[in-house]
């Protein structure tokens, strides 16, 4: 606990400021001559705390104990007080500790002061020479000890003693030793420190004079000389900066270096100046205000207040123009007429004001937006914009003025208005420019209407606003072309609609709009009559007369048009029939007749006078045989007499006697013909009835009938649909059968032609067209000119199987046709082009493909067709028709998969490919039809038909046996048997089982085997319809050898006649 305190206490010491900071000396006024030569360093009366701030106390050493001076009441030499060495700090007047080190001290700075002295009063007993009680002062490092005192005072007593000025530390001292015989020890009372003061006059001022600053915390403003103490130390310090009006001192620096507010020391005569720098004031701103500027770099858009040294230099400027949304402002001058960037260098003060020019936009936008014109402001033209802007000063009254129309293709724009900060309609005009002003430009938009036209004259094209109505129009509807020719309006298109020529229908012009008149051409139709005139005349099958020999009338080209003439004319005691039609391309019986309308013509309906006629009339009645068909045809077949019905059905003919084949028909009704015998001055009366079809489900079979190989038409032909109907060709052997929608077989007969197949698929509503073909019996002729390049080959299947279809018909749309064999191959040679071809057969349902068939190349489509046989057919349901059942087996027992007669062939692939499900060998020539690549023809197989056909070895036998019996047999050369043996050494035979077939060149023969006319057996039906087929091809490809210079038309004729013997169609001995 000592030792804490004792360290404590040297701390203490070392740290507490010296004795001469904490007196007060009192500076003497400069005005003030003698100085005061004395001066109280320090007393002490130990009234107040002890040991206080100015004393410091502690114990040399304290391990004997800590002994401390302290205050105490007990004993006093002035007041109540004085300072006694204690005992640990307890007054104990019974007597002092041994051992005792106890100091106290202050600290002190006698630098100032000279002849300093310690006074003080003292009260002492202790052990004489052994116990002392000391002034000490520490100087130059070291403590000293002066006026030592021992024993008994004999009460208070008064001792003095010098003091060197070199000392820092100044107090007491009480030390004792080991025993101190019980004596009381040491007090001290009014203790004083005094000396001879030393004095400097020191002077404080300003530069510039006249400015603040304090000494020692008083105010003065005027230089001022002190007297200091030597070694007292004051406070001088000023303000900065000091202002007054325009200008301002900036404090810059004290004489001595110190800060602004500093303590000097009193070392000797001093003077102490505050010098200050001289500024002014300068104001910098902008008119109009708010304006950006600069200071030496520095940004500012307000007004500024600076102040700057005198002849500093300054960077002021500005920058141009200025953009505040729709105003700007354009640097004008400085105050000073210095440049818009500048340096300033003032020596008083003053203010630097930027001015600007104020400058307002002034925008024009066009409404609606486009840039296809210009926008002047004032002289400046803007060019392709839609908006245009252009800064003008606030006193200006530009021009404004806009491009009208502006045009762009079929739309433009037409200046209307301004609307905004300028109204009106004048263009151009002014703007006044007291502020930002924005002015739109009003534009109407319009767009063109063309009226186009081939012919006439237009009405109507031009400029119309937007979203109004316009019309086209023409002058006349009807113009004249060449001789013959005229244009007639038909309607409007493109961008309008409507028929009447002079006005179409409203045209919204919301767009560049095009308005198209469409004409149709017209010829013209003379038609005239002889010996007679004044004929009534029918055209399209109206019901009134359209007009009276001789009469024109004019119909659209490339349509064709019926015209009638009276069957029959009676002219007062006269009666005329009518004979035929005198055409630009020949005659016609035909009347109605077929006018195509490729240019103007003329015809002329030729009458005979008649001696002896009789009449035909009736009615022709819907089926339930009341109800009257209008308009119906009624013809003689092959005859010049026809008529309409009326609307009651009635029709009326004037013939010769005689027995004619009456038809009528109608489109939707199914064609009726009657024989019917007219004797001379009788009306016979015929009625009939037609079967009407539903229109939804009926098509029609359309075409025409010629001769083989030429476009000779062939007339009274007999074309006859499955099912039985049928019509009769007209003179231009057209033909037209309305039909349920369906596949159907068409047959076209007629006496001293081979009859001609085609097979057909009719959809509902539409007409199918089919030309036929019929060769003349014993037809001597070469073949067809050469067909075309390209071939369409292939196969038709059962679908999802294998199975060939024998008699499929392949039908090309409006052309030719072929027949598949038992192998379901077929060829068709045709023009290179794109084809739609069918397959069909009776009792499945059809396949259609699109062909592409290039010249000179075979391209091949197989078909594959669903068997569909129709409702009730197939009452067990094994796939297979009852009737083809109960014709081959007599029952039902059979199904589709089973083999009944062992040949390899399923009965399904036996009804398909046409041959008998009840016999293994169809084509007789020993192979069983599993295993006959052809099961249908003989010599269509391998080389086994050969060695197992007994008849083929008849021919061989006989050949050889002939060519060795005339002895001119040198070589033999194996052939197909459809090819002819060629040998040029090989004579014309006489044996009579050889027969020439034909006119045959030489070397060239065909032969034939002798067999007994009652083993052959005619064609029939279904039979005699495939060999026809299969002929006709063989003569199509014949042709193109013929042609082709691949065959003579001897060596063709031969190979066409014994085609025929080898298809059956002929007795293997006829020629």
């Amino acid at each position: 606990m000592k030792r804490t305190l004792a360290i404590t206490l040297v701390c203490l010491l070392m740290t507490t400021a010296s004795i001469g900071t904490l007196i007060s000396i009192k500076p003497v006024s400069a005005n003030q001559t003698q100085p005061t030569t004395m001066a109280n360093i320090f007393t002490e009366g130990f009234e107040g705390d002890f040991p206080g701030e100015y004393w410091i106390v502690g114990d040399w050493d304290a391990t004997n104990g800590a002994d401390y001076w302290d205050d105490n009441a007990y004993r006093s030499y002035g007041g109540d007080w004085s300072c006694w060495c204690a005992d640990i700090g307890t007054h104990n007047p019974d007597k002092y500790d041994d051992y005792m080190d106890a100091f106290m001290y202050i600290l002190v700075d006698l630098s100032g002061y000279s002849s300093v002295t310690l006074s003080y009063y003292y009260w002492l007993q202790s052990e004489l020479s052994w116990d002392f009680l000391k002034v000490m002062y520490y100087s130059s490092g070291a403590w000293n000890y002066l006026d030592a005192h021992s024993g008994n005072s004999g009460g208070w007593s008064y001792s003095s003693i010098s003091i060197p000025s070199t000392a820092t530390r100044v107090g007491f001292y009480f030390d004792s030793d080991s025993s101190n015989c019980a004596y009381e020890g040491a007090y001290v009372d009014d203790v004083s420190l005094d000396g001879t003061a030393v004095e400097y006059y020191v002077t404080v001022n300003t530069d510039p004079p006249g400015r603040t600053f304090t000494s020692d915390g008083t105010p003065y403003s005027n230089a001022v000389t002190f007297l200091w103490t030597a070694g007292s130390t004051h406070t001088i310090a000023t303000t900065s900066p000091q202002v007054s009006g325009t200008s301002r001192y900036v404090w810059s620096s004290w004489s001595d270096g110190g800060a602004m507010s500093h303590s000097v020391t009193a070392t000797g005569e001093m003077t102490y100046t505050a010098t200050f720098s001289t500024e002014y004031q300068h104001t910098i701103s902008t008119s109009p205000s708010g304006r950006s500027f600069t200071i030496d770099g520095s940004p500012h858009s307000s007004s500024q207040t600076q102040w700057w040294a005198s002849g500093s230099s300054h960077t002021i400027g500005t920058t141009s123009p200025q953009t505040v949304g729709t105003t700007r402002y354009v640097y004008s001058s400085w105050s000073d007429g210095g440049t818009i960037s500048h340096t300033v260098s003032p020596s008083s003060a003053g203010d630097y004001t930027a001015t600007f020019n104020t400058e307002y936009q002034l925008s024009v936008t066009k409404n609606p937006a486009q840039t296809l014109g210009n926008i002047k402001l004032g002289s400046t033209w803007y060019n392709g914009v839609s908006t245009a802007s252009a800064w003008f000063s606030s006193s200006a009254s530009p021009a404004i003025e806009v491009t009208t129309p502006d045009t762009s293709g079929g739309t433009r724009y037409v200046f209307g208005s301004w609307s905004g900060d300028k109204t009106g309609s004048v263009n151009p005009t002014t703007v006044t420019m007291n502020s930002a002003k924005s002015v739109t430009a009003n534009y109407n938009t319009q767009h063109n209407l063309t009226v186009d036209s081939a012919h006439g004259t237009t009405i109507g094209t031009g400029w119309y606003d937007s979203g109004s109505i316009a019309n086209a129009g023409l002058t006349s509807d009807v113009v004249s072309g060449a001789t013959g020719e005229q244009f007639v309006f038909t309607q409007w298109s493109g961008d309008a609609t409507g028929q009447s020529y002079s006005q179409s229908d409203a045209i919204t012009m919301n767009a560049p709009k095009t308005a198209t008149a469409n004409w149709v051409k017209q010829y013209q139709l003379t038609v005239n009559s002889t010996p007679i005139s004044s004929v009534n005349v029918y055209a399209d099958g109206a019901a009134n007369p359209t007009g009276t020999t001789s009469f024109q009338a004019w119909f659209n080209e490339s349509t064709t048009h019926t015209v009638k003439a009276e069957p029959s004319v009676t002219q007062g005691l006269d009666t005329y029939q009518f004979v035929n039609w005198t055409l630009p391309s020949g005659t016609s019986t035909d009347n109605p007749v077929s006018i195509m309308m490729d240019n103007a013509k003329s015809i002329k309906a030729n009458y005979k006078l008649l001696s002896n006629v009789g009449w035909i009339a009736g009615h022709v009645y819907e089926s339930d045989g009341t109800t009257p068909i209008a308009s119906a045809n009624v013809i003689i077949v092959g005859g010049s007499g026809s008529d309409i019905t009326d609307s009651s059905g009635y029709y009326n003919l004037t013939v010769e006697p005689g027995t004619y084949n009456l038809s009528a028909s109608k489109n939707g009704y199914v064609t009726g013909t009657i024989q019917v015998s007219v004797v001379t001055s009788v009306t016979t009366t015929q009625d009939f009835s037609l079967t009407y079809i539903d229109p939804s489900v009926q098509g029609w079979a359309v075409g025409f009938v010629y001769e083989i190989g030429t476009t000779t038409p062939v007339s009274g032909v007999t074309v006859t649909a499955t099912g039985g109907t049928s019509d009769i060709t007209s003179t231009d052997g057209f033909y037209n059968i309305t039909l349920s929608f369906g596949s159907y077989t068409l047959t076209a007969t007629k006496t001293g032609y081979s009859a001609a197949l085609d097979s057909i698929t009719i959809i509902a509503g539409q007409e199918i067209s089919t030309n036929l073909h019929l060769t003349k019996d014993n037809d001597d002729s070469p073949p067809d000119d050469v067909p075309p390049d390209g071939t369409i080959e292939g196969y038709v299947y059962i679908s999802g199987t294998s199975t060939p279809i024998n008699g499929a018909i392949i039908q090309i749309q409006g052309g030719s046709s072929a027949t598949t064999d038992s192998t379901g191959y077929y060829s068709l040679t045709v023009s290179a082009g794109a084809y739609s071809v069918t397959s069909s057969k009776e009792d499945y349902t059809s396949d259609t493909k699109s062909v592409t068939v290039n010249s000179g190349q075979t391209t091949t489509r197989d078909f594959y067709l669903i068997l569909s046989i129709p409702p009730g057919d197939d009452t067990d349901s094994d796939g297979l028709p009852d009737s083809w059942e109960q014709t081959y087996f007599g029952n039902l027992n059979q199904d589709a998969d089973n083999d009944f007669d062992s040949d390899g062939l399923t009965n399904l692939q036996e009804y398909a490919m046409d041959t008998e499900p009840d016999n293994d060998d169809t084509d007789g020539d020993g192979i069983k039809d599993g295993d006959d690549p052809n099961p249908l023809v003989p010599e269509a197989g391998t080389d086994e038909d050969i060695l197992t056909n007994p008849w083929l070895w008849l021919v061989i036998i006989l050949v050889i046996s002939a060519i060795i019996g005339a002895g001119l047999y040198s070589r033999k050369k194996k052939r197909k048997p459809e090819e002819s043996q060629e040998d040029e050494s090989l004579p014309e035979s006489e044996d009579t089982s050889l027969h020439e077939v034909g006119n045959v060149e030489k070397g060239v023969v065909a032969v034939a085997p002798s067999i007994p006319a009652m083993q052959w057996k005619p064609l029939t039906g279904r039979q005699r319809e495939l060999a026809q087929g299969r002929f006709k091809e063989y003569k199509r490809k014949l042709n193109k050898d013929y042609k082709g210079g691949k065959l003579t038309k001897d060596q063709c004729l031969a190979r066409v006649n014994k085609r025929e013997v080898e298809l059956g169609l002929k007795p293997p001995l006829s020629t």
